[in-house]
């Protein structure tokens, strides 16, 4: 299988629910895996949560969001696993693994959409 793998890494960023803030991460990677052959991509990340509430990290729909100079990551998780476990441990700093569906960057007035499915540019 010939894939390609792309990174993204940062210090700071959060997990939201809806507007409420779920989770404060201290370091993150999202890599993204692409098959060469099929196109397909898969979107991982990998964080240190250093603050949450338990309840709403685990409710739907939950967001990835990660500040950078010109503005904001943000992507939707698909799945989510703590440490190896279902459930958030009773006290953090503890480790996550989710599944993302793509990330969306929003940059000075210009919306980046990068999905699984397809890249676009839209003048916001």
């Amino acid at each position: 299988m010939d894939v390609s793998i792309h990174a993204v890494t940062g210090v700071v960023a959060s997990l939201k629910w809806g507007y409420y803030f779920a989770a404060s991460i201290n370091g993150y990677t999202v890599t993204i895996r692409r098959n060469r052959q099929t196109k397909a991509r898969t979107w991982r990340l990998v964080a240190t949560v250093i603050q949450c509430d338990a309840f709403k990290l685990t409710q739907r729909p939950l967001m990835f969001i990660a500040p950078h100079d010109k503005g904001e990551w943000h992507g939707e998780i698909r799945a989510i696993h703590f440490d190896g476990a279902d459930r958030p441990p009773a006290s953090a700093p503890f480790t996550i693994t989710a599944d993302l569906d793509g990330l969306i960057g929003v940059e000075k007035g210009t919306t980046i959409y990068v999905t699984t499915a397809a890249m676009s540019v839209r003048s916001a």
